[in-house]
């Protein structure tokens, strides 16, 4: 299915937990590693992001 007719339930969102544990995820390797260096993050979705406001403070440099 071409991706301008697929519905909006099949784009990933990341929610106010999800971001928590991604928060908490990259703490604990900057604690583990002991690394002072910016963590980038990538996702990989087949039919993309939702935009909200939680998605939009992970397109920022960490």
């Amino acid at each position: 299915m071409p991706p301008e007719v697929v519905e909006a339930l099949d784009t990933f969102s990341i929610d106010k937990e999800y971001a928590e544990k991604l928060r908490s995820k990259i703490a604990t390797f900057k604690t583990v590693t002991k690394t002072q260096v910016t963590v980038f993050l990538t996702t990989i979705t087949t039919y993309g992001l939702e935009k909200n406001k939680h998605a939009i403070q992970w397109s920022r440099t960490r």
